[in-house]
């Protein structure tokens, strides 16, 4: 795990554990424990870490509207998906000590093997700073 999603936890205040599981991960908000998939490679764990942090950070104390209406779930989730979106892109410039300016979407997106499901979201990150 990079340092700096560490120091994310840390300041969270939320603990990581990894179990053999048959999804990708879970956020636990009543034990601010995010679970993950022992069977992700660490590409893989690190994405859904920060999108579990995502949850963690923005929806904290809301895990009843997360199951409230369909509506609700969509939405938290992609808050959840444009936070780790945003410290995927903040990583990537820092790695790479390039300008937002000078990504290009797909590139990003591939490099990191994330969905190209994702690219507007990135697109409009871009736009409106990282």
């Amino acid at each position: 795990m990079r340092r700096e999603t560490r120091e994310l936890l840390e300041h969270a205040g939320v603990r990581v554990r990894y179990l053999d599981l048959h999804k990708e991960g879970l956020y636990i908000d009543a034990l601010r424990v995010i679970v993950v998939s022992s069977r992700l490679d660490d590409n893989d764990q690190e994405r859904v870490i920060l999108h579990e942090l995502g949850h963690a950070v923005e929806h904290r104390g809301c895990s009843a509207l997360y199951t409230a209406t369909q509506t609700q779930h969509i939405k938290m989730e992609g808050e959840a998906n444009e936070y780790m979106l945003r410290e995927k892109l903040a990583e990537y410039v820092s790695d790479r000590d390039i300008n937002k300016e000078n990504i290009d979407a797909v590139t990003f997106l591939e490099s990191q093997k994330i969905s190209l499901n994702f690219l507007s979201s990135v697109e409009e990150l871009l736009k409106t700073g990282v």
